[in-house]
């Protein structure tokens, strides 16, 4: 393809991204393109994606951290199977509702009509201070547990590491290691599965050298007997880069087992 049919190429993947056709996209792409985004783990779409696979995963991942996406963007050179479009982009990060105002180049690659790279530049210090809230480890936990309350999942999720630690008693059937945020998610479904949760008091939240230590009283049905239980717990939340990446819980698990006991 010459320079002019590259331009229009790249000018036709733009419009489709901003109709929001992400599979239009994905079909300017070649099976094995690389896209590259170097920042900060802060970034939930930052790394390198390939092939579409990755690339779709790529707007996956944007499409659930980020809304309200206006990208406005032009040609600066375009030289041999190389395309340099500049511009800028502005978005709202969902689980902090802070928005990114920022310069952006993209860096693209074109062989026989298709994209096989594209590097993408930004200012990544902006992007990572707008996905991390800013909030202290207390503020983040208490925002977890009233999140726990309403039922809100993917807002806890939200303010976890990617690949976060979180352990809970072997004594209690949800009992175990989970490893990720989709574990995460599977031992909530597990949770709600076996109780219903009827009330969660956290009676302090002490603020430790990397974290937080939460206690209070957690109350369930369970609802295979339909008994209900009251068991103390002690949380542990420990923080990486405003994150959470190590959590630990204790529970009394007497009152649980014994309200599992048809």
């Amino acid at each position: 393809m010459n320079e002019q049919a590259n331009l229009r190429l790249i000018h036709e993947l733009y419009d489709a991204f901003s109709r929001g056709d992400i599979a239009a996209v994905l079909n300017f792409v070649d099976p094995q393109a690389d896209l590259i985004f170097e920042g900060p783990r802060d970034i939930p779409w930052a790394g390198n994606w390939r092939g579409r696979e990755g690339w779709a995963k790529f707007f996956q991942t944007l499409g659930e951290n980020a809304d309200e996406i206006t990208l406005k963007m032009e040609p600066f050179a375009a030289q041999g199977d190389n395309v340099v479009t500049a511009g800028r982009y502005q978005a709202r990060v969902k689980p902090t509702n802070t928005r990114i105002d920022s310069p952006l180049v993209h860096l693209w690659t074109i062989c026989n009509g298709m994209v096989v790279k594209c590097r993408e530049l930004t200012n990544t210090a902006t992007e990572a201070a707008a996905c991390t809230s800013g909030a202290t480890p207390k503020e983040t936990v208490e925002l977890i547990y009233a999140a726990f309350r309403r039922g809100e999942i993917q807002t806890i999720l939200d303010q976890l590491a990617k690949d976060v630690f979180w352990r809970q008693p072997a004594s209690v059937p949800w009992g175990g290691d989970y490893t990720g945020t989709a574990e995460v998610g599977a031992f909530f479904a597990k949770l709600n599965e076996i109780v219903e949760t009827t009330s969660f008091e956290v009676e302090d939240n002490l603020e430790v050298r990397d974290g937080i230590v939460s206690y209070g009283y957690y109350a369930s049905r369970n609802r295979a007997t339909g008994k209900a239980s009251r068991a103390r717990f002690v949380f542990r939340w420990r923080f990486q880069n405003g994150k959470v990446f190590h959590y630990e819980a204790v529970l009394d698990s007497a009152p649980i087992a014994t309200a599992a006991c048809a």
